[in-house]
Order: structure tokens, then sequence, then C-alpha cells
């Protein structure tokens, strides 16, 4: 992307406040926000579309079932230590792994912010609380309905390869 197309999805307030245009700052954070989860949306999709290696599912399937064994063992029943041992590797996947690798890519600053944002979205994601629910953030609480549209499908990502069997609904 060249430095234009960045700067209309940057969600950093001042480079959103010194783009040109009649706009108030509101309407400007708006429709930054609005081209960023344009951005953003067909990447994430693909995210979610791909399998991670073979050794590191074996080690989430793993991991998950120490969770799940001590969930349990502390008065969890089946079902919601299965939901609460998600959040667990979710935090594992997206804020260890990716996140940390999204980070240490070499870009000049502004590459680099768009990049933090959609950190920002898996962070969400991986916690399973919309932006707001912790600290306010206004410019990045316009991006909840990207939130909203992903939650399933990022459980759905997380238990297809860390689940050491599909949960079944009256076990």
């Amino acid at each position: 992307m060249d430095q234009s197309d960045l700067v209309a999805i940057s969600l950093d307030q001042d480079v959103v406040s010194k783009t040109p245009g009649p706009e108030t700052l509101d309407e400007k954070l708006d429709e930054h926000a609005k081209r960023f989860s344009e951005f953003a949306r067909p990447i994430i999709q693909k995210l979610f579309e791909l399998s991670p290696p073979k050794n590191l599912q074996q080690m989430l399937v793993s991991r998950r079932k120490q969770i799940i064994k001590f969930l349990r063992k502390h008065s969890l029943e089946k079902e919601e230590a299965i939901r609460a041992s998600r959040t667990y590797i979710s935090e594992i996947l997206h804020l260890r792994l990716v996140n940390g690798k999204l980070l240490l890519i070499d870009l000049s600053p502004l590459p680099h912010n768009v990049l933090v944002s959609l950190g920002k979205v898996l962070q969400c994601l991986a916690k399973e609380a919309p932006f707001g629910f912790e600290k306010q953030e206004p410019i990045y609480e316009r991006l909840n309905p990207l939130f909203s549209d992903f939650l399933e499908l990022h459980r759905e990502f997380i238990d297809r390869f860390s689940l050491p069997i599909p949960p079944q609904p009256d076990e």
C-alpha cells in the first residue's frame, strides 16, 4: 500500500486530525474507522482460514487439556471449562505469537501504526471483550462491529485446532 492509502486507514488521532477536509474530527475518525474495517476484514478472514503447524496444534491441544482439567477441578462445569479455556488459548496464539510477529515487522511509523490497530482487534477477539470493555478508547470503539462480526468465527478457529475432541452438546 502506498502512504496515502495508509493515511486513509490510520487510526492514529494525530494522523487523522491532519487529514485534509472540512469534516469534523469525529467525522474523520468515523471515516478512518470505516476504511480500516474494510482493510482489516479480509485479513482477519484469511487469518481464520489458516491452520497452524501440527507441532503448534499439538502444543495447544496439550495446553488446553491442562487448562480444562484445572478449571473443572475448580468447580466449573465441562462446557464452562471449555468456553473459559478458549480465552487462554486465544491469548497464547494472538497476543504472544501473532501480535508479537506483527510488532516485530520493521516498518516506518505509519504502516506500524496500522498493524498495531490490527493487533488490537485481534487482542479484543482473544479476550472476547469488545473495545471499551476494559478501558475507553473512543476511536477503537468504532471497530466493535468487526468484533461482533468475527467473534464466532474466532471461537470456531480456536476450537478447531486446540480441542482434543469436538465438544458434544449433551456431555
